[in-house]
């Protein structure tokens, strides 16, 4: 395995998979993940490799960090010899970091520096300092010099550096799902003993909680389950002034956060192998006793308190399991608020609430996960793909009104142009679905936001994607498999030609108007009814044919309100004084019509002919998608 990394503060900033994982995933062309960032956020389906990623990150024990960090050392040596001998910084500026590189290409440095001082620096050296000073400086720079030579020849003296065995400078700790504070006296490790057999029997140095001594060794694979909380509290509290105060400054920060400020006390009773909490002036309780949420929330925050004097790498399972999204924003809030200490966080997760908290922050990457299976028979093999989602796709995907979790979370989109769109389609699908299983009972169902997501872009905002730009965003990068639908407006004809051309099949433009124009007749007369709160109102007969191409809200008002002077004059709702027509003509208050249309769409007989074919088109696009 192999890292790129930062040393002040510490951080990750790029990571190499090892050669077991590289046949399996496909993480860009150089098989590595890249701008990893404070909070690194793996989302995809099931089953597509985050955890097995995740995992592997974490077991990994073979790490050339230590020794990358020596060498970033070394070389800030030498520029502070530079820098010492020569103030003006003109030398530095200008020839330092040719004459001493510290490039690194896959699994060794590119260039090995020259053992000595070059002339052309001795040159430099005699025109600013004389006798004793020029030497001394010269020692300096040899003695630099010579540290970072013997460190790239330690380096090259191996074959591959990932056979170095170098504790790397920082403790890491897995935190699975399998989780939770009810320790048994009999089994109290059984969360971890499970976890251990199931996904690192092959790894060595598993830290199963031995005490604070133990834990602290960054050459460990610490996983810490809830079942260790006792025995962790304890062996603190018990232990010197520095570890008794990262369990006050635990404590404080749980009562702060949520308790009002209460004092929040754990205490590890002599007869109980359990918790027991006290909170503020209320009676003692047992740990298990609280919330579920919270205790999950002490599980993954622990560790930020306990390792707080070490860099920290922490793994987290479904870091979601039992937290209300607002527990899921503090937790998330918390680790961005560590900024004086060397911390990243590793999370696989499907929680929509969590990946829409996480997305608006710089200090957040957002990882989006696929699976490809390929091969004929019974000897299919499965590739899994990694791709960094930018935070400048998402700030236009706001902008455009898209619910990121979902598109990230489920396997194809359909792209719509504003919300009575999608909360039309939504409700057909679901009829034409739920008929076809009253036809055969074998038809696959697909759930929005796991097998397909809506995506509204906001009509003309669709030229800032691919689709028709090559400067455009890669939308299927973001989102999967696209199918874009279009009303039928005029003036862009040529627009709908183009996206035909490079969507082909997946491609849909409504042959009426918009989509309210697909609304049938009685769905129509029966939410002016509803408007008017009289449902034996006379109303002007009227067919689908007649208002295809027409502006819907202009056509209700002139075609189909009763020629009785009171809606003609006005053209408003008795009851609401509101008039059916927005200014452009189109229906006013869309969402609102809809809810009422939809009300009284109920079965196959309620949708018209094109809503019907165009769900069979969005049926077999899903299916595709799925397989």
């Amino acid at each position: 395995m192999d890292f790129v990394f930062e040393t002040e503060p510490f951080a990750i900033r790029e990571w190499l998979m090892p050669s077991d994982l590289r046949d399996s995933f496909e993480a860009g062309t150089e098989k590595r993940l890249t701008n990893l960032t404070r909070l690194n956020v793996f989302v995809g389906a099931n089953n597509v490799g985050k955890s097995r990623l995740l995992r592997a990150m974490f077991s990994e024990t073979s790490s050339a960090l230590g020794l990358r960090d020596k060498l970033s050392q070394d070389v800030r040596d030498v520029a502070d010899a530079l820098r010492d001998a020569f103030p003006t910084n003109v030398v530095i500026e200008q020839k330092s970091w040719q004459v001493f590189p510290c490039h690194w290409e896959g699994n060794r440095p590119n260039e090995t520096p020259a053992g000595h001082v070059p002339g052309e620096l001795r040159e430099e050296l005699n025109k600013t300092a004389t006798g004793d000073s020029r030497r001394t400086h010269l020692a300096d720079i040899q003695e630099a010099l010579n540290r970072q030579q013997n460190r790239y020849g330690e380096v090259r003296g191996h074959a591959n550096i990932r056979q170095q065995i170098s504790p790397p400078p920082f403790v890491r700790v897995y935190i699975p799902s399998l989780r939770g504070l009810r320790a048994s006296k009999n089994h109290p490790d059984f969360y971890v003993s499970r976890t251990v057999k199931d996904y690192f029997s092959s790894a060595g140095g598993i830290n199963t909680w031995e005490g604070p001594e133990k834990i602290q060794d960054g050459s460990a694979l610490n996983i810490l389950t809830g079942c260790e909380m006792y025995s962790i509290v304890r062996s603190h509290l018990l232990g010197p002034r520095e570890l008794r105060e990262r369990i006050t400054a635990f404590q404080r920060f749980v009562g702060d956060t949520f308790y009002d400020g209460q004092e929040f006390t754990l205490i590890p009773k002599e007869d109980s192998d359990v918790l027991d909490v006290k909170i503020g002036r209320e009676a003692e309780l047992p740990v298990h006793k609280l919330g579920d949420g919270i205790q999950h929330l002490l599980i993954m925050t622990l560790p930020l308190f306990i390792h707080r004097d070490k860099p920290l790498l922490l793994f987290i399972e479904e870091p979601e399991l039992y937290l209300h999204p607002g527990y899921q924003r503090i937790l998330i809030d918390t680790i961005l608020k560590e900024q004086d200490r060397s911390l990243q966080v590793f999370v696989a997760t499907h929680s929509h609430q969590f990946l829409d908290i996480t997305i608006d922050s710089e200090q957040c990457s957002v990882y989006k996960f696929t699976k490809t299976v390929k091969g004929q028979g019974h000897e299919l093999t499965a590739k899994f793909k990694v791709e960094l989602t930018s935070n400048a796709d998402f700030s236009v995907l706001q902008e455009l009104g898209v619910r990121n979790s979902s598109v990230l979370l489920s396997n194809c989109t359909i792209w719509v142009e504003g919300i009575t769109d999608r909360l039309y389609l939504r409700h057909y699908l679901d009829i034409y679905q739920q008929t076809r299983r009253e036809q055969a009972k074998s038809i696959a169902e697909f759930r929005e936001d796991l097998h397909y997501s809506f995506v509204e872009y906001g009509g003309g905002c669709v030229t800032h994607w691919s689709f028709l730009d090559e400067d455009g965003i890669q939308v299927e990068r973001l989102c999967s498999k696209l199918f874009l639908v279009a009303d039928s407006d005029e003036g862009k004809e040529e627009r709908h030609e183009q996206l035909e051309k490079a969507l082909g099949d997946r491609f849909y433009k409504l042959a009426c108007r918009e989509i309210e124009n697909l609304l049938k007749p009685d769905a129509i007369t029966k939410v002016i009814r509803d408007y008017e709160k009289d449902e034996s109102l006379k109303l002007r007969t009227f067919k689908e044919e007649d208002y295809a191409s027409e502006l819907l809200g202009h056509f209700i008002q002139n075609h189909v309100l009763p020629d009785d002077g009171k809606f003609i004059s006005k053209r408003v709702r008795k009851k609401t004084n509101q008039p059916y027509a927005a200014e452009s003509g189109t229906l006013k208050n869309k969402p609102d019509f809809c809810t009422k249309a939809l009300a009284h769409i109920k079965t196959r007989e309620d949708i018209s002919d094109e809503a019907w074919e165009l769900c069979e088109k969005l049926y077999e696009f899903i299916s595709k998608s799925n397989k």
